[in-house]
C-alpha cells in the first residue's frame, strides 16, 4: 500500500498502520522504527501526535511487560463441537403465541411484566388523563 500511495495523507496513514500492525505483532523495534519515520516525513502531520504517544508508551516499562507477556499467549480456537451436541438443538425456535402452535405446558416462558410494556407520553409517570 504504502509503494502505491500517491496522496500524502493516505501515505501517513498507511504508514501509521504499518507501525500500529509492527506493535500488534509485539515487534516493537520496528514499530518505533516505523512510528520514528512517520514523525520525521510528517512533523506536521495529523498522526505525528498519535505517533509521539505511541513512542512514549513503547518506552514505558510496563508496555515492554505487556508485550512480553502478550507474546507468549496462545490462544486456541473453541474445540469443535460433538456432532451429537447439534442434534439436541431444535429445528427451529418455538413460537412465541398461538399463531403458529401451543406452547408446552411445562414452559416456564413468562408474559412480560406490566412495567415492561411500553407507556405512551401521557401515562410515563403513572397517572392516567
Amino acid at each position: 500500500m504504502r509503494q502505491h500511495a500517491k496522496d500524502p495523507l493516505l501515505l501517513e496513514r498507511a504508514t501509521f498502520g504499518l507501525a500500529h500492525a509492527y506493535e500488534s505483532q509485539a515487534d516493537l523495534e520496528r514499530a518505533k522504527k516505523t512510528y520514528q519515520e512517520l514523525q520525521s516525513r510528517w512533523p506536521q502531520g495529523p498522526f505525528a501526535q498519535a505517533a509521539q504517544e505511541r513512542l512514549e508508551d513503547l518506552a514505558r516499562r510496563p508496555t515492554h511487560k505487556f508485550y512480553d507477556w502478550f507474546k507468549r499467549q496462545n490462544p486456541k480456537p473453541p474445540a469443535p463441537q460433538d456432532e451429537d451436541d447439534l442434534k439436541l438443538l431444535p429445528d427451529r425456535p418455538p413460537a412465541r403465541n398461538g399463531s403458529a402452535g401451543k406452547k408446552a405446558a411445562d414452559s416456564t416462558e413468562q408474559e412480560p411484566s406490566e412495567d415492561a410494556q411500553p407507556r405512551s407520553p401521557d401515562t410515563a409517570d403513572g397517572n392516567e388523563q
